[in-house]
């Protein structure tokens, strides 16, 4: 009995201060946690209210709260926080690879977050082009640049003999305007990228994915194995589990097309939690053992069950591995066998092959002695790196099948030979598909042969395209995408100036003047997307510096998917148009003996002196001037004088008039002034005095002096009337009004009572 109390009272005072530990254990798992983030929707985004959400933030709040944490999440930058997770800012970082950080100081979880990968799509307007792989053949994919999709989809597409056009962006935003434009026929974004715009109604997935790759957390190797190894425990359960909370997440923001918004959660501050206070654990014990007692049978209890726990979650783990792994074995379209050195099956992916022995399988002698005799060559000779031997054999089946074999060595603990692995595959098909490959190149020479004088046709066509690019007085510029020259021949180096080493790899607008504004290029180019075709009259610039005008036309090409490739524009120099056009003008609105306006033009500008007016509010005036005596002059002296007298009274009439002023000549002897501003009828009688006592001063010509004057009528507008011909009719009026009364005057028209 005493022996029994004594072991009572030991275990009493040993579990006391065991329960102060497991206290200091249990308090110290309550802990704060804080996690770095990338901004990368939908897995880390903000609300418009400034609060985290997606994903990572709904998983990780999930884990703390099972584990009675209180947690942080910090959205960082890619340049800062390595630094703050060796500086202990950050306990973890959130959705990293260990491919990008390889270094030794970094430790990754061992479950995944989120897997994801490059998939190829294509605009929603042209999402019937694109099945499969193949459909790459010859068409333009863009991506983003600095990314590893690029040379995936190189590697991709050269493993299967596609040849595609690959174009690079900056951005995902310009990624999207060349699919919209039809630059590219299809784009390669990440699947979390593209969840956004397939929202919108942008994309179409054509179902061809590449490259998948893993998130994991991220720690530091010496502090984080820990906390990572918790957290892997709980990921694992969670996906064993069909409704458990990271399925619910998954749902949510990875595959519904708009995630709930998420209310932010606030941290835990260690204040908050409660943590038991022990003193004097030993004197306490040693008062109440009993209770201790007790209360460590619980304790104990407790932690085997968490224990238990654990282990389950474990077997659960290790359980859906083999799971996993199982299933991949069984399930791919290859055998695989581990043999010892006598070729005995020790594994296989398949029953079939557990109860027999590898040489039972080969069905011809030959073959088995073959097979023997290598595995004999192999356990002797055991190179360091022996390359694998390729060996078809005829198995025993009904069908009949051929198989490719793989060897490689297989080594125990101590780098001892102890048998051989395996790869088996069925080779069955290789012939027919050489023999349909043989079928189909005798077809397709056929084909070429039948298409051999069509192909001398186009030669012919090409020889003819390229001699009238070579000889044409046009000049032929053609254009990439980017606006830029590719090409250009003699004519267009003639009349610009410019040579190819100036010209190539140069934008069009290179050629523009000065006499254009700087957008009329890019407003060309705007119109020339849209519609497909440009053509307008350009001034243009020549090396020297000199400026002409041009008729440019500019076409699309069109490749057999109706997507553009390139630009041809065609290019005129008018200058001798241009100056014709200006000769048949002056014709047509300048008197050819006065060079002043002639009826034509007179009636615009009137026309246009009225509408000011109007819009204005102010006067102006117009006077009707007919020269007295100039018939006598013209009847005695001849029409040469008359001509000679004709030019020099322009002269002075002009000379009379302000600078603004029009002076036209009506036909013969009579003139017309218009004076578009006139503050007062007073101003119009200055002008008219002035022309008057230039017409009274004697002309000399060359059959002598001559003396004439004039008789002006003046209406003013709008008093005297609103309309060119009311205005001609009463200025008319006017001037035979003075000539009434001897001429030689003027007569500002008075409306008839």
């Amino acid at each position: 009995m005493a022996k029994a109390l004594y072991f009572i009272f030991l275990f009493s005072l040993f579990f006391s201060a065991s329960l102060g530990a497991q206290v200091s254990a249990s308090s110290a798992e309550q802990k704060h946690l804080t996690f770095g983030v990338l901004e990368s929707p939908p897995l880390v985004q903000r609300t418009p209210e400034d609060f985290l959400q997606g994903f990572y933030i709904d998983l990780l709040r999930e884990y703390a709260k099972l584990h009675n944490h209180s947690i942080d999440f910090a959205v960082t930058r890619s340049t800062s926080m390595l630094e703050k997770l060796e500086t202990g800012q950050f306990d973890l970082l959130i959705g990293f690879n260990p491919e990008q950080y390889p270094q030794a100081q970094w430790i990754f979880s061992k479950e995944s977050l989120v897997t994801h990968w490059a998939e190829v799509f294509t605009h929603i307007s042209r999402s019937g082009k694109i099945y499969s792989l193949p459909d790459l053949d010859k068409r333009s994919i863009g991506l983003v640049q600095q990314t590893n999709a690029s040379t995936n989809l190189k590697n991709l597409c050269n493993s299967f003999q596609i040849r595609c056009n690959i174009k690079q962006y900056p951005s995902n935003e310009a990624l999207l305007k060349a699919l919209e434009q039809g630059i590219v026929a299809a784009i390669v974004l990440d699947t979390l990228e593209a969840q956004t715009y397939q929202n919108q109604q942008i994309l179409h997935s054509t179902g061809i994915v590449f490259a998948p790759r893993n998130k994991y957390l991220m720690g530091l190797k010496g502090r984080s194995e820990a906390l990572l190894q918790n957290l892997d425990i709980q990921l694992a359960a969670w996906k064993t589990q069909a409704d458990s909370h990271y399925e619910t997440a998954r749902q949510t923001w990875l595959q519904t097309p708009q995630a709930a918004p998420v209310s932010p959660l606030s941290a835990t501050p260690l204040s908050a939690i409660k943590q038991p206070l022990l003193t004097d654990r030993v004197r306490w014990g040693l008062m109440i053992a009993g209770f201790f007692i007790l209360l460590g049978t619980l304790l104990l209890w407790r932690n085997s069950k968490q224990g238990m726990r654990m282990l389950r979650l474990e077997r659960d783990v290790l359980q859906r591995n083999e799971s996993r792994f199982r299933n991949l074995l069984e399930n791919i379209p290859y055998g695989l066998q581990d043999i010892d050195l006598n070729g005995q099956i020790l594994f296989a992916n398949s029953s079939y092959y557990k109860q027999i022995t590898i040489f039972e399988a080969i069905k011809e002698a030959e073959e088995q002695r073959r097979v023997q005799q290598y595995l004999k060559v192999l356990s002797i000779e055991q190179p360091e790196h022996p390359d694998p031997i390729y060996t078809t054999l005829k198995c025993r089946r009904k069908s009949g099948c051929a198989v490719r074999m793989e060897w490689s060595y297989k080594y125990d603990e101590q780098d001892q030979l102890t048998g051989f692995f395996v790869l088996v595959t069925d080779v069955t098909g290789v012939g027919e598909t050489k023999k349909r490959i043989r079928d189909y190149h005798i077809q397709l020479k056929k084909v070429a042969d039948e298409r051999k004088a069509d192909l001398m046709d186009a030669y012919n066509d090409l020889l003819i395209t390229a001699a009238v690019f070579e000889n044409t007085s046009e000049a032929i510029m053609v254009i990439d995408l980017e606006a830029c020259l590719t090409s250009i021949n003699p004519a267009f180096e003639s009349m610009t100036g410019f040579n190819k080493e100036q010209t190539l790899g140069q934008p069009l607008s290179m050629m523009a003047s000065k006499k254009h504004d700087a957008s009329i290029y890019p407003r060309l180019w705007e119109k020339l997307l849209n519609q497909q075709c440009w053509q307008g009259e350009v001034w243009n610039q020549r090396a020297n510096g000199s400026i002409y005008p041009g008729w440019l036309s500019i076409n699309v090409v069109l490749n057999s998917d109706e997507e553009v490739t390139q630009y041809v524009a065609l290019l005129s120099d008018i200058t001798k148009r241009k100056q014709y056009e200006k000769q048949i003008w002056r014709q047509a609105n300048y008197d050819a003996l006065t060079q002043l306006p002639n009826r034509n033009l007179f009636h615009r500008r009137l026309e246009q002196a009225i509408s000011r007016v109007r819009q204005d509010k102010h006067q102006a005036a117009l006077m009707f001037i007919d020269l007295d005596h100039f018939k006598e002059v013209n009847d005695t002296l001849g029409h040469d004088a008359g001509d000679e007298l004709l030019k020099a009274a322009t002269r002075r009439i002009v000379d009379a008039v302000r600078k603004n002023d029009t002076v036209a000549r009506m036909g013969g002897d009579e003139f017309t002034v218009i004076l578009p501003i006139v503050e007062k009828p007073d101003i119009a009688v200055q002008i008219a005095k002035k022309i008057l006592e230039g017409l009274n001063q004697s002309f000399t010509l060359n059959q002598g002096e001559v003396n004439i004057s004039g008789s002006i009528g003046i209406v003013i507008c709008p008093k005297d009337g609103e309309d060119l011909t009311t205005l001609l009719k009463n200025a008319d009026i006017a001037m035979y009004k003075i000539k009434e009364h001897g001429r030689n005057g003027y007569y500002l028209y008075q409306k008839e009572s």
